[in-house]
């Protein structure tokens, strides 16, 4: 991980026999990770990619309540008189 967050260099035997030098720049993400654990944060894989529990409950309180706006439109009322 330091390395990543630090860059590095590596020199790399080919199948052939020659020696290739390679230069990894520094990875912003692993720099973002190894700050946010220095201050007690701690964000697995999973947590990075899906949205948090909070955001999800938000989501199918909107839809539901959607649903139920719909569903009002499109039922006729009951409750009007009858033209007569």
């Amino acid at each position: 991980m330091w390395n990543q967050a630090l860059g590095h260099e590596e020199e790399v035997t080919n199948a052939d026999g020659t020696v290739t030098h390679r230069v990894f720049p520094p990875d912003p993400k692993a720099q973002q990770f190894i700050f946010e654990r220095r201050e007690g944060k701690f964000v697995t894989p999973a947590e990075e990619r899906s949205i948090s529990l909070l955001e999800k409950i938000s989501e199918i309180a909107k839809a539901g309540m959607n649903d139920m706006a719909q569903e009002a439109l499109n039922e006729p009322s009951d409750d009007r008189e009858p033209d007569a």
